[in-house]
């Protein structure tokens, strides 16, 4: 039984990671009306991914910021900065939700904790 729950893993984790993905997120932040998230999206896989777009929705605010479409070749790193305008957000911390998306699937999700000033 310990034999097929391994194999389960393995295949989950080859599947997810011959996939795009989210590296790395930073809130890039500056000034006091906008939130600025730098997010680097990362294709480890030996397909490409085409109509991808990064998304961003702050729950609590109802805020959301999107990135333009565009294609990830395979084993190719993108770096994408999203934009939202919180000059309507009361100060506080919230939380953010990031996922990699095309227009069938959704290929990755990340939560970050972002500050309005």
């Amino acid at each position: 039984m310990k034999h097929h729950a391994f194999m389960i893993l393995v295949v989950f984790s080859i599947a997810f990671f011959n996939q795009p993905y989210l590296g790395q997120i930073r809130d890039l932040s500056e000034h006091p009306d906008e939130i600025a998230m730098h997010v680097n999206v990362v294709n480890n896989g030996n397909d490409d991914a085409e109509d991808v777009r990064v998304s961003m929705f702050i729950y609590d605010l109802g805020i959301q910021a999107q990135s333009k479409m565009f294609d990830l070749d395979d084993h190719e790193k993108v770096a994408v900065v999203l934009r939202a305008d919180t000059y309507a957000a009361e100060s506080g911390w919230y939380l953010a939700r990031i996922s990699l998306r095309d227009d069938i699937h959704e290929f990755d999700v990340d939560h970050r904790y972002v500050e309005i000033i």
